[in-house]
């Protein structure tokens, strides 16, 4: 809006760890018939991600945003929380 502030921003990010990747977990329970485990399938993987935030004052007391965020989802979350894709506003 003309005249009235607003803001964007990307954070992009990688997690690097020890992470199993939920395909192998599923292949070596198949293997060996046990129970999926991606702690027996754990190797140093990096997980990344990336979000944006987009806010806009659309008068003196009123305030628009939007959030998205996308993190992949192949690997078990090393981070504090488990979000693949996220939405809000």
């Amino acid at each position: 809006v003309k005249g009235l502030a607003g803001d964007a921003r990307v954070t992009a990010y990688a997690s690097r760890g020890r992470m199993g990747r939920y395909s192998d977990a599923l292949a070596l329970a198949a293997a060996t018939s046990a129970a999926p485990s991606t702690g027996l399938v754990r190797k140093y993987h990096t997980r990344p991600g990336v979000s944006l935030l987009v806010d806009q004052q659309l008068s003196p007391e009123v305030t628009a945003f939007a959030r998205a965020g996308w993190a992949d989802a192949h690997y078990e979350p090393y981070e504090f929380a488990d979000i693949d894709t996220t939405v809000s506003g």
